[in-house]
């Protein structure tokens, strides 16, 4: 007890390699052991300390420098490898710095920030809030960016996680680029290995976060739960970038949610066209900027969006060289489709079925059935095959239709202007939101025929429409029943029975329902295998 213990060595109770305690302990840096450091001191004492805290972490080879909880302001500083200034949180902790250039600087791998908030406050012109050029292992770990011309930038960059990183209020959110900087530092290098998990970009005029190919490629860039709102801009730019994947992140009330496009350097096409995007799950929401625009173009080779909702926004495809994919996606009537529509793709797993069953005796059984919304078109096409399990028989078949669910009806009174077909229709009370794709009646009362409907009108709500169209709902939406087309079924190959009479395929309606039905012989114990094949409109 009160015994020297600096050069005591320690290891982990299991065992393992011992190392000095003064080792250990040097690992963490206390800004204030250093001089002057107070929300009161002038920037430059404050920036002369933590240069000099900073300083011992990198003679060590790299450790964390601790900043206590408040606003202190500070001139613009370098970190080199391995160190990393740490506050107490950044809603605890905010380094202050209103200078016209870079403010932080990394100038060695594994260097970073964590639990803290960097603020440029007025915005001055070139401000950068951290730069970079050609690290890797950059460490961003609870850390906001706010108020700077540009929050990032990055000429090079690479194998980096970053966790709950937040950039908001910025001219540019984050400019990084596979760049070798040629005309300046030359020290450049490719973008790659970054896996940026939560945190959002928020509030950007200029443009959001871009990942850019100059002459070096960008690629293997994973975002994941990363939220771009309300960016009077593009908040997420990929300029030639490849192997992306976007995974639960989401779009609110952006001037431009994405943009895609091939880079602009033509002499290095080999490298900077976008290729392998992947958008899995998460939302997509105009909200407060209707259309809000996902633009595609270049070549978009395997550029999907999956398990996503897409409301009120408008795809914006700019002659893309391949089709772009969106599988099972739910996008609402309030999206709009822009440009080349034969580059649109729409994908539903559930569209394809294989579907098992069996049947004891000759009274059909409902095999596969699909509930088709108002508006809706659809062909189908079924593949069966039957064994008696009880017996040596079976049964071979191909059938198809089409059939249709008619659009609902929505009556209406006391209309003020006439409605438009095509229109965007909305509830005010309800919200319910529906396409209006034929309409009867005068301009005070009528019936509406709707498609694409989400959620409920109620009876008396005022109704308007996106040709100017208003009017008080009356009464409920009535809803038809699905019904086959005049073909009805057809055989794409006759059915195929041995020795038996009564097995069948058949393709009908209940209701809104469209389904298919199997059917075996009275005595008969039948194994059914199906495969459904269903294109939806």
């Amino acid at each position: 007890a009160g015994a020297d213990a600096t050069y005591a060595t320690i290891a982990a109770p299991r065992g393992g390699f011992g190392i000095p305690m003064r080792n250990w302990l040097d690992r963490v840096v206390h800004v204030a052991n250093f001089g002057t450091w107070a929300t009161t001191a002038g920037s430059l004492a404050n920036t002369i300390t933590l240069e000099a805290a900073i300083g011992a972490a990198a003679a060590q080879g790299g450790a964390s420098v601790v900043i206590p909880a408040g606003t202190f302001p500070i001139q613009p500083f370098t970190l080199p490898e391995g160190v990393v200034v740490e506050g107490q949180s950044k809603g605890a902790t905010t380094l202050q710095c209103q200078t016209g250039a870079p403010v932080v600087s990394l100038a060695g791998d594994g260097a970073g920030l964590r639990n803290l908030t960097l603020d440029g406050v007025v915005l001055a012109g070139s401000s950068i809030g951290v730069d970079a050029t050609g690290v890797f292992d950059v460490v961003f770990e609870h850390v906001l960016i706010q108020r700077f011309q540009t929050g990032m930038r990055a000429k090079g960059l690479e194998d980096s996680v970053w966790t709950d990183f937040s950039i908001s209020g910025c001219g540019t959110a984050a400019d990084i680029r596979g760049d070798t900087d040629a005309a300046t530092t030359g020290r450049g290098t490719q973008v790659k290995g970054i896996l940026w998990d939560g945190g959002a970009v928020s509030l950007c005029t200029t443009a959001g976060v871009t990942f850019e190919v100059i002459d070096l490629p960008v690629f293997n860039i994973v975002l994941n739960g990363v939220q771009f709102e309300n960016n009077q801009c593009s908040a997420l730019n990929m300029v030639g970038a490849r192997d992306m994947k976007l995974s639960g992140c989401g779009w609110d009330s952006n001037l431009i949610n994405w943009s895609i496009s091939d880079g602009f350097n033509t002499a290095q096409v080999a490298i900077n066209t976008c290729r392998n995007i992947l958008f899995d799950g998460g939302t997509v929401n105009g909200n407060q900027v209707s259309g809000a625009k996902c633009n595609f173009s270049g070549v978009c080779q395997n550029v999907r969006v999956r398990d996503a909702s897409v409301v009120n926004c408008s795809i914006v495809l700019l002659s893309p060289q391949n089709q772009v994919s969106f599988q099972d996606c739910y996008i609402d009537a309030t999206t709009s489709i822009i440009g080349t529509l034969t580059l649109y793709g729409v994908l539903r797993t559930s569209d394809t079925s294989i579907v098992n069953g069996l049947t004891a005796d000759n009274s059909p059984v409902t095999a596969w059935a699909l509930q088709l919304r108002p508006g809706q078109v659809a062909v189908i096409d079924v593949q069966a095959v039957a064994k008696q399990e009880n017996g040596v028989n079976f049964g071979t078949f191909w059938e198809a239709a089409g059939a249709e669910e008619p659009g609902a009806t929505l009556n209406f009174m006391s209309g003020t202007s006439a409605f438009g077909v095509p229109a965007v229709l909305q509830g005010q009370t309800s919200k319910a939101v529906a396409l209006i794709n034929a309409k009867a009646g005068t301009i005070a009362s009528g019936a509406l025929t709707l498609i694409d409907i989400t959620g409920t009108f109620q009876s008396g709500e005022t109704i308007t429409d996106s040709t100017g169209g208003q009017a008080q709902v009356s009464g409920p939406m009535a809803f038809a029943n699905a019904a086959l087309d005049a073909t009805g079924q057809i055989h794409v190959r006759a059915p195929t029975v041995s020795n038996t009479s009564g097995y069948a395929v058949l393709i009908n309606t209940s209701g809104q329902m469209l389904q298919v039905q199997v059917q075996g012989a009275a005595g008969h114990s039948v194994a059914w295998q199906s495969k459904v094949r269903v294109v939806v409109n």
